[in-house]
This record gives C-alpha cells, structure tokens and sequence, in this order.
C-alpha cells in the first residue's frame, strides 16, 4: 500500500473487521494474523492520530489497544505464535479503560469462587530465589508468576472484590466478619504480588533490563527505562495491580474508621515508582503510550495539582490518551481521581488518601 489515498478510517475499519473474523473463526494461522496486525499497524500509523470529532477512526484506534500490544508483545517473526495464556484476553474485563473497548477479547464465563486461588502461587517463598536473583533466567521466572498473579487479581478484582466492597461500605455494622475474610482474600495475593514484584524489579535491574538514571528534565529528577515494550507491559501491569490492591486494603480499614496508615505509606511508594516511568511513554508510540498511561493513571491519585501539571507538560500525545485539554490541571485531577475511585472501591466513599 503506498497510496496516501488508502490510508483513511474506512480501510482501517475494513482491516479490523476482517482481523474480528479471522481471530474468532481460526481462519488463519498464527503468524499470518501477525502479518495481518503489522499491516494494521501499519496503516494506523500512516492515517496519524484521531481527530477528536471522528467516531469512526478514534473507535478503531481504541479497539486495536490490544493489537498493537499483541503485536508487540510476539513479534512479527515468520515462527510468531500466539500464547493463549498470555493474551490481554485474560485481563480484559468488559469496558474497562485499562485494555481499551474489551470488544476484541473474550473471559471464559465460568462460576470461580473468590477463594479459590492457585496457593503455590500466593504462598510461595521466594527466599530459596536469592542467590539466582542476578540471572536472566530467573528474572523470566519472577516475571511469568508475577503475570500469573496478575491474571487471578484481574479476574476477581471487577467481578467480586469491587461489588462486596461496595456492599460492606453501604452496610458496615452487620458486615465485620465479612469485610475481615476479603481483607485477608485481597492481602493474600497483595503480599504475593509485591514479593515477586520486588524480586523482579532488582533481577532487571542486575541483567540492565530495567535502567534508573537520573533526568533533570523530569521534575523528580529520575527516570525508568525498559529495554522492551513486552517487559514494560508485564512490570507496569505488575505495578499497577500492586497499587490497587493495597489501595483496596486501605478502603477496608476505612470502612470502620481505621485507616491504616502504613498502607497509606506503601501505596504512595508504589504510586512514586510507577511515576519514574512516565518519561518512557513519551519514546513508545501514541496507541502505547494511551495503554500504559491507562495503567498508570491510578497512581496519580496522591499527586498536587503542582506535580500534575508537571506530569501534563510531558511531550505525549495527551489526546490518545483521552485527555481533552492538557493545560487543564484541575479537570484532568477530578478526571484521575472519577477512575481512580471506582477501580479501588471508593465510590461515593466520604473519605480518602
């Protein structure tokens, strides 16, 4: 295709419908939908970003998160494949913001009860790990249970942890000992998340996959850097359900009137690790940058409008990224905290960090 004329919302459109068809009906093999989400690519890039008034072209781009990420995630390699378990279709949950319009991707409905976790994953000792921590190998270890940990939260955070939250919130004084058996649900996999993401973090940082370095130009003066899209995505994911999760436990304690202020202190700690890598987005592509800002919006939610502000004078394409007017601090603070609120279980909450 070098016609300028092709690159318009309607062949886009045509691209993604017969990409819908394809994926669902196995009427290709794998590496030939790979070359089929390349063109894809392709395309999006030469029409540029949606124009806000276009519905038609800023729908595809939304709906095709998952293909620029799949796309990037597998390569474009002849013997690309395509791992069923570790599809955004294990994480995508309807209409979330996180994973775009969730059109693309199905969840096996199927009756899971809220403790039946994967105990070797949520119980594992990762102390016998210490000595190995500086081999690649190992680092690929604590990525893939950290992925998995990230799967079981997904599934349970929209479809029971929200909904029971919001239930001993509505009802705190007949609900004790209901609110203390989800708090040690959700604490499970938090102290599980957070070991293996702690594991991770250092292992990346021995092998050179992660990079601190200083940025004057950021105004915390650090920033982190990813030798890959794939490892970005699986850590941000990582740091992003680390954050909610602890942030849900704080909305718990809240409930009676016991905030914890431990917690506080450890999701702020979360929240300003996930912002040393907001200098990234702005080297990835515009449907990228949209995704990974979507994972780390909700770390926003301790920062002034001063370090806000800051965050929106970074050089991303803020319109991807649903931001309608980046010089607007105080829309774009209540914008944050609307998502934040509801993915954490503080809806019509009085109180809060």
């Amino acid at each position: 295709m070098n016609d300028d004329k092709l690159y318009t919302a309607e062949t886009l459109g045509a691209m993604v419908l017969l990409e819908r068809f394809m994926y669902p009906c196995r009427l290709s093999k794998p590496n030939e939908l790979v070359r089929h989400q390349l063109g894809i690519r392709h395309v999006m890039k030469q029409i540029g970003p949606p124009d806000p008034d276009d519905d038609l072209h800023s729908w595809l781009v939304r709906g095709s998160v998952n293909t620029m990420y799949h796309v990037a995630k597998y390569g474009s390699g002849e013997d690309s494949t395509e791992p069923e378990a570790e599809t955004p279709s294990n994480e995508a949950t309807g209409a979330s913001p996180y994973w775009g319009d969730g059109s693309h991707w199905e969840i096996k409905e199927e009756e899971e009860d809220d403790g039946d976790y994967d105990d070797d994953l949520a119980t594992h000792d990762d102390d016998d790990d210490d000595g190995a921590i500086d081999g690649v190998k190992q680092q690929d270890t604590f990525i893939n249970r950290g992925r998995a940990l990230v799967l079981q939260i997904a599934f349970r955070h929209t479809k029971n942890w929200l909904p029971k939250i919001s239930e001993l919130r509505q009802n705190p004084c007949d609900a004790e000992w209901q609110k203390a058996a989800l708090t040690q649900k959700i604490e499970k996999l938090e102290m599980a998340l957070g070991n293996v993401l702690n594991k991770a973090w250092k292992s990346c940082l021995a092998s050179g996959s992660i990079i601190e370095s200083l940025d004057p130009s950021f105004f915390l003066g650090r920033r982190v850097d990813f030798v890959s899209l794939k490892l970005a995505e699986d850590l941000l994911s990582m740091l992003l359900y680390h954050a909610m999760t602890v942030r849900m436990l704080g909305v718990l304690g809240d409930i009676h009137g016991n905030a914890d202020e431990s917690l506080l202190s450890k999701y702020k700690s979360i929240c300003h690790c996930c912002w040393l890598c907001f200098p990234y987005l702005c080297t990835v592509d515009a449907v990228f940058q949209a995704s990974m800002f979507n994972k780390l919006m909700v770390t926003l939610e301790p920062a002034t409008l001063e370090e806000l502000g800051h965050f929106l004078a970074l050089d991303m394409d803020w319109t991807s990224c649903g931001v309608k007017d980046p010089k607007d601090v105080k829309s774009f603070f209540f914008w944050v905290h609307g998502m934040v609120t509801f993915f954490t279980g503080q809806s019509n909450c009085p109180t809060g960090y």
